[in-house]
This record gives structure tokens, C-alpha cells and sequence, in this order.
């Protein structure tokens, strides 16, 4: 019995310290994958040096969007995001005068993956070519994206990245 009595409080103690352990927190680093129409995506993870937690820092996607006059815009995009993730989720509107993207974002509880959805909406030149006429919206509603974690992937080279100059809005909802 005196064996058991020593025993007994250390397993207390550790299933006490496993339970107050969170789960595992993103993964810092890349997250690629592909959104329902096959376009690839890619999402940058960091440390939010203010706050500590895990941020959303940069996007990297492919597009494809069906236009009012019936063409089809087919673009790529990088842009900042710099929103903290919270409790494994993230939604935020990212816009510019050449975009504006919907994203919710649930990272899997230890980190390795992403599901979510995206939606877009660009304009057009239309016709395109070196007179247009007119412009159009090009757009894509909700559809479904999966990432997964790049592993050794927590260092970027910014330089990878097309750069936009100008206000460019990001807005948490």
C-alpha cells in the first residue's frame, strides 16, 4: 500500500499537466495545397512578434474566373494578410484595386493541415487585347480548399513573392 500511495499522487500530477496542456498550436512555415477547381494555393504561417500567437502572414494563389462576357481570367496573386489565428480558425477579406478574396481558413489540431473555403472577384478588360472596350467582373463563389504543412518550410524568401505596392485592405470578420 505504501508503494501505491507514492505512486498515486505523480500520475495525478501528470494527468493534471497533460490536461492543461493546449493542443498543438499551426505549424510555422508554408501550407500548399489546391482549392476545389484545382488552383493552387499557398499560405505563410509566422509568429505575430506582438501578440505570440500563429499569423497568417502572406498568400500565394492561382485563379480562374469566370467573366460577365463569357471569357475565362486565369491570374496568380501574392499579397500580406498579417491576422493572428485564433483558436485553429481564421476568416478575412483581403482587397485591392485588382482584387478582393474571401478566405476562411481551420487548421487540424496538431498543425499539419487546413481546410476551408475561398471565394473571388476581379475585374476585366474586355475585349481583351490592346483596345478594350469595356470592363467586367470576373468572379468565383465559395469553394472548398485543403492545405497541408510543408515540413522544413518555416524560412520564405520574401523575394519569392510578387510585391504590391499601394493600400492594400485586409479586413477580419
Amino acid at each position: 500500500m505504501k508503494t501505491l500511495y507514492a505512486i498515486l499522487p505523480a500520475a495525478i500530477l501528470a494527468l493534471a499537466g497533460a490536461a492543461a496542456t493546449p493542443a498543438a498550436a499551426q505549424t510555422v512555415g508554408s501550407y500548399t495545397g489546391t482549392a476545389a477547381d484545382g488552383s493552387g494555393l499557398q499560405f505563410t504561417v509566422a509568429t505575430d512578434t506582438v501578440t505570440g500567437k500563429p499569423e497568417i502572414t502572406g498568400v500565394s494563389l492561382g485563379f480562374s474566373d469566370a467573366c460577365g462576357d463569357h471569357t475565362t481570367f486565369n491570374s496568380g496573386w501574392g499579397f500580406g494578410v498579417n491576422q493572428d489565428v485564433i483558436g485553429h480558425r481564421i476568416r478575412f477579406v483581403s482587397t485591392y484595386n485588382y482584387f478582393t478574396f474571401h478566405v476562411s481558413l481551420v487548421f487540424s489540431a496538431d498543425g499539419s493541415s487546413a481546410t476551408g473555403t475561398i471565394a473571388s472577384i476581379v475585374p476585366s478588360l474586355s475585349p481583351v487585347g490592346p483596345d478594350p472596350e469595356r470592363s467586367t467582373f470576373c468572379s468565383k463563389g465559395s469553394q472548398s480548399l485543403g492545405l497541408m504543412y510543408v515540413p522544413g518550410s518555416a524560412r520564405v524568401n520574401p523575394s519569392a513573392f510578387p510585391v504590391i505596392t499601394g493600400k492594400v485592405g485586409v479586413k477580419a470578420y
